[in-house]
């Protein structure tokens, strides 16, 4: 068994591996790949937990795949991460842009309300509506004249 950094087996006890080593990364049906620092101990699901608060998805998602031999079988969470590893349930190593239902709102479509309208385009995000409760821009200012 496993216990904070020390193998137990019969009466024997030993540490873990601290020695460096590295894990190439590579997403299935893609050419992106990284290549991770890691001990030799170092277990499939440590891996996972570190790609999965970088990426911020859920552990779940992800699926490890190592070749064996002429086969290729996914690791499981308590094994040692392999040298190459094909992972799966990710597009990219990047963290995806977070997408929401709804649109953003500006209300008001006086000076400030158009002005944020132009910010938003500026920086090319164009899923946002303008309100108004007059019929016309301009706001306040513009209808009491």
């Amino acid at each position: 068994t496993a216990a904070k950094g020390r193998l137990v087996s019969e009466g024997a006890v030993q540490d873990f591996s601290k020695t460096p080593a590295s894990t190439e990364l590579s997403i299935a049906n893609s050419e992106e790949s990284i290549t991770l620092p890691v001990m030799v101990a170092t277990t499939v699901w440590d891996v996972k937990e570190m790609l999965c608060e970088r990426l911020g998805i859920e552990t779940n998602v992800l699926h490890f795949y190592t070749k064996q031999g002429c086969y290729v079988r996914e690791q499981q969470d308590c094994e040692e991460i392999r040298r190459k590893v094909t992972v799966k349930g990710i597009k990219s190593f990047l963290r995806a842009r977070m997408e929401y239902d709804h649109p953003l709102a500006v209300i008001g479509a006086g000076h400030i309300g158009l002005r944020q309208a132009m910010v938003f385009l500026k920086y090319k995000e164009t899923n946002f509506v303008v309100f108004d409760r007059k019929p016309k821009v301009g706001g306040q200012s513009w209808w009491d004249q």
